[in-house]
């Protein structure tokens, strides 16, 4: 008997599972890329995943502000309950 224990599609090993796999099954970034409704939509996005746009000069890279390193952050703790019960008993019994 074979062993299903990798994504049929892309190779990748599956989560392990109890019982024996008997048939090809797919990882869930394949499995997702497989579902929708629009066969060209999804054309589209399997071009894109095989030949990313190269970076565009716009686009910049985040930084943290240096100034936020050494910021101490404080909370406030609340420890009374946020709903009071009014009652202990139901209106149904009425």
């Amino acid at each position: 008997m074979k062993d299903f224990s990798n994504c049929s599609e892309c190779g990748e090993k599956l989560k392990n599972v109890n019982h024996k796999r008997t048939r090809p099954k797919l990882c869930p970034s394949c499995r997702g890329d497989k579902v929708g409704g629009n066969s060209e939509l999804r054309q589209v996005f399997l071009d894109l995943q095989k030949n990313p746009p190269s970076p565009s000069a716009y686009e910049g890279t985040f930084e943290d502000d240096p100034r936020a390193v050494n910021e101490i952050e404080y909370g406030r703790v609340v420890k009374q309950p946020t709903v009071q019960l009014e009652s202990q008993f139901s209106t149904l019994g009425d």
